[in-house]
């Protein structure tokens, strides 16, 4: 018992040092840059990479007009763009609306008419419900990932 309260405790202190999920991202980036942080098929990324592409991906929103509190929609395969689209999100303070491919396309139109999106991250599977999309919301931004979509265009 007097572990299981010692642990806790520990735990405690440490995480009270973070107000936000913001600022757990950035103690894991600047604490352990060379370390792995994602391992998929495609391979891995360390700590510092991926940082580098979250902070690109959240100034490239930024600069395409999205604000703290904004809707970001996605709609992804299980990869490395799932966790840098969420880290993004938890960076510029955007509200992620995560979907899968579970989700039909009815679902996802029906929910950008109560929170209408600024930008539709999508994996070229989905392009289809990315095409209904933009049909409802011109303004919106769409980034298709992939080896030559505009996911990676705008982070490189």
């Amino acid at each position: 018992m007097n572990r299981f309260w010692f642990r806790r405790l520990l735990i405690q202190l440490i995480l009270h040092r973070f107000q936000v999920p913001r600022d757990a991202i950035r103690f894991a980036f600047a604490k352990y840059p060379d370390r792995i942080a994602l391992i998929t098929q495609r391979g891995s990324l360390t700590y510092s990479r991926l940082a580098d592409r979250v902070y690109r991906l959240a100034c490239g929103w930024h600069a395409a007009g999205v604000r703290k509190g904004d809707p970001v929609y996605a709609q992804l395969a299980d990869d490395w763009e799932q966790i840098e689209v969420r880290l993004a999100a938890y960076e510029m303070g955007a509200i992620l609306v995560a979907f899968n491919e579970a989700h039909p396309s009815d679902l996802i139109l029906n929910a950008s008419q109560i929170a209408t999106p600024r930008v539709f991250v999508f994996d070229p599977k989905f392009a289809k419900t990315a095409e209904l999309l933009s049909d409802q919301n011109p303004s919106m931004l769409q980034l298709k990932t992939g080896d030559h979509g505009s996911y990676e265009t705008l982070i490189a």
